[in-house]
């Protein structure tokens, strides 16, 4: 598994804000941030949410080339 990082909104134009996930893919990661994760923490689901990046367990870091319209 590997530690993603998701970046989401909660309304058009809101605030940016992130959290992290482990899981085996990125698409993983967006799915349970955007289902579980962040209607856990905010209550619904976000208006918008996108892998911003990942680091895997030798430290390394990639962030990817996502956006509110393509999402992993």
């Amino acid at each position: 598994m590997k530690s993603y990082k998701v970046q989401y909104t909660m309304q058009m134009f809101g605030e940016i804000k992130s959290i992290d996930i482990l899981a085996l893919n990125k698409e993983d990661a967006w799915s349970m941030a955007t289902h579980v994760m962040i209607p856990e923490i905010e209550g619904c689901e976000p208006y918008s949410a996108w892998v911003d990046s990942v680091t895997y367990k030798n430290g390394k870091s990639r962030t990817f080339n996502s956006f509110e319209g393509k999402p992993y």
